[in-house]
Protein backbone atom coordinates (compact mmCIF):
# COMPACT_ATOMS: atom_id res chain seq x y z
CA UNK A 1 0.00 0.00 0.00
CA UNK A 2 1.42 3.60 -1.17
CA UNK A 3 1.04 6.32 1.49
CA UNK A 4 -0.01 9.67 0.01
CA UNK A 5 2.09 12.18 2.02
CA UNK A 6 0.21 15.17 0.80
CA UNK A 7 -3.28 13.67 2.49
CA UNK A 8 -4.98 15.76 5.07
CA UNK A 9 -7.28 14.88 7.79
CA UNK A 10 -8.79 15.23 10.81
CA UNK A 11 -5.58 15.91 13.66
CA UNK A 12 -6.01 14.59 17.22
CA UNK A 13 -7.00 17.79 18.83
CA UNK A 14 -9.37 18.92 16.25
CA UNK A 15 -11.60 15.75 16.66
CA UNK A 16 -10.96 15.86 21.09
CA UNK A 17 -12.32 19.68 20.49
CA UNK A 18 -15.33 18.32 18.24
CA UNK A 19 -16.08 15.86 20.98
CA UNK A 20 -15.80 18.64 23.62
CA UNK A 21 -18.54 20.95 22.25
CA UNK A 22 -21.13 17.86 20.99
CA UNK A 23 -20.16 17.40 24.89
CA UNK A 24 -21.20 20.71 26.27
CA UNK A 25 -24.64 20.92 23.51
CA UNK A 26 -25.63 17.37 24.70
CA UNK A 27 -25.12 18.14 28.66
CA UNK A 28 -26.84 21.33 28.26
CA UNK A 29 -29.73 20.13 26.11
CA UNK A 30 -30.27 17.22 28.80
CA UNK A 31 -30.49 19.61 31.57
CA UNK A 32 -32.84 21.50 29.92
CA UNK A 33 -35.24 18.16 29.35
CA UNK A 34 -34.86 17.82 32.80
CA UNK A 35 -36.29 21.13 33.89
CA UNK A 36 -39.20 21.03 31.71
CA UNK A 37 -39.95 17.35 32.82
CA UNK A 38 -39.60 19.02 36.63
CA UNK A 39 -41.90 21.89 35.59
CA UNK A 40 -44.72 19.66 33.82
CA UNK A 41 -44.83 17.56 37.28
CA UNK A 42 -44.93 20.81 39.08
CA UNK A 43 -47.92 22.20 37.34
CA UNK A 44 -50.03 18.82 37.15
CA UNK A 45 -49.62 18.94 41.32
CA UNK A 46 -50.89 22.62 41.14
CA UNK A 47 -53.13 22.04 38.70
CA UNK A 48 -55.05 18.63 40.62
CA UNK A 49 -54.32 20.89 43.95
CA UNK A 50 -56.77 23.69 42.84
CA UNK A 51 -59.27 21.28 41.48
CA UNK A 52 -59.37 19.60 44.68
CA UNK A 53 -59.72 23.00 46.30
CA UNK A 54 -62.20 24.32 44.07
CA UNK A 55 -64.39 21.27 44.71
CA UNK A 56 -64.43 21.45 48.50
CA UNK A 57 -65.27 24.83 48.65
CA UNK A 58 -67.90 23.96 46.07
CA UNK A 59 -69.20 21.81 47.88
CA UNK A 60 -69.10 23.36 51.44
CA UNK A 61 -70.99 26.42 49.85
CA UNK A 62 -73.92 24.03 48.83
CA UNK A 63 -73.70 22.55 52.49
CA UNK A 64 -76.07 23.77 54.74
CA UNK A 65 -75.09 26.33 57.00
CA UNK A 66 -73.44 25.11 60.12
CA UNK A 67 -73.31 27.42 63.28
CA UNK A 68 -69.94 26.91 65.05
CA UNK A 69 -71.21 29.21 68.51
CA UNK A 70 -72.76 25.84 69.36
CA UNK A 71 -71.22 23.22 71.53
CA UNK A 72 -70.72 19.85 69.62
CA UNK A 73 -71.19 21.41 66.54
CA UNK A 74 -70.72 19.47 63.29
CA UNK A 75 -67.77 19.94 60.73
CA UNK A 76 -68.45 20.55 57.11
CA UNK A 77 -67.68 17.53 55.40
CA UNK A 78 -64.57 16.41 52.47
CA UNK A 79 -66.14 15.92 49.05
CA UNK A 80 -66.80 11.75 48.67
CA UNK A 81 -66.23 12.16 44.51
CA UNK A 82 -62.66 13.21 43.68
CA UNK A 83 -61.33 14.43 39.77
CA UNK A 84 -61.33 11.36 37.76
CA UNK A 85 -57.87 9.98 37.85
CA UNK A 86 -56.98 12.22 40.72
CA UNK A 87 -58.08 9.35 43.77
CA UNK A 88 -56.96 6.26 42.30
CA UNK A 89 -55.91 5.84 46.42
CA UNK A 90 -58.20 7.95 48.46
CA UNK A 91 -57.15 11.20 47.02
CA UNK A 92 -53.96 10.18 45.51
CA UNK A 93 -51.41 11.01 47.89
CA UNK A 94 -53.62 14.27 48.13
CA UNK A 95 -54.94 15.07 51.59
CA UNK A 96 -57.75 18.31 52.47
CA UNK A 97 -57.39 20.17 55.54
CA UNK A 98 -60.51 22.77 56.15
CA UNK A 99 -61.08 24.72 58.91
CA UNK A 100 -63.53 27.57 59.88
CA UNK A 101 -63.86 30.95 61.75
CA UNK A 102 -67.01 32.64 62.43
CA UNK A 103 -66.28 36.12 61.42
CA UNK A 104 -67.71 38.99 62.97
CA UNK A 105 -69.56 40.80 59.93
CA UNK A 106 -68.98 44.23 61.44
CA UNK A 107 -65.15 44.12 62.58
CA UNK A 108 -64.43 41.47 60.45
CA UNK A 109 -62.40 39.91 62.56
CA UNK A 110 -63.05 35.85 63.96
CA UNK A 111 -64.51 35.44 66.90
CA UNK A 112 -63.19 34.08 69.91
CA UNK A 113 -62.94 30.14 70.16
CA UNK A 114 -63.68 28.64 73.70
CA UNK A 115 -61.16 25.27 73.09
CA UNK A 116 -62.64 23.45 76.32
CA UNK A 117 -66.10 23.44 74.47
CA UNK A 118 -64.65 23.70 71.13
CA UNK A 119 -67.06 26.35 69.81
CA UNK A 120 -66.77 30.25 69.03
CA UNK A 121 -68.71 32.68 71.26
CA UNK A 122 -70.43 33.91 68.08
CA UNK A 123 -71.45 33.30 64.84
CA UNK A 124 -73.36 35.86 63.05
CA UNK A 125 -73.73 34.04 59.57
CA UNK A 126 -70.50 34.58 58.39
CA UNK A 127 -67.00 32.30 58.29
CA UNK A 128 -63.76 32.05 56.77
CA UNK A 129 -63.72 28.72 55.10
CA UNK A 130 -60.19 27.94 54.43
CA UNK A 131 -58.87 24.52 52.68
CA UNK A 132 -55.15 23.16 52.28
CA UNK A 133 -54.31 21.03 49.95
CA UNK A 134 -51.01 18.86 50.50
CA UNK A 135 -49.67 16.26 48.40
CA UNK A 136 -47.15 13.37 50.08
CA UNK A 137 -47.26 15.98 53.46
CA UNK A 138 -46.06 19.13 51.23
CA UNK A 139 -48.05 22.12 51.46
CA UNK A 140 -49.39 22.65 47.48
CA UNK A 141 -52.56 25.64 47.88
CA UNK A 142 -54.31 27.01 50.10
CA UNK A 143 -57.61 29.04 49.63
CA UNK A 144 -59.62 30.54 51.91
CA UNK A 145 -63.50 32.06 50.54
CA UNK A 146 -66.49 33.01 52.92
CA UNK A 147 -69.49 31.58 53.51
CA UNK A 148 -72.55 33.70 54.32
CA UNK A 149 -76.17 32.06 56.28
CA UNK A 150 -78.77 33.39 53.51
CA UNK A 151 -82.02 33.22 55.37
Amino acid sequence: MKLIRDQKGQSLPEVLIALAILGIVAVTFLTALSTASTSIIVADEHSTAESLSRSELEYIKNANYIPYSISGHEEYGFITKCPAGVCANGYGGYTIEVTTVPIDPQTHEPYAYHSEGDYYAADMGLQEITVVIKHHGDLVLTTTNYKALRR
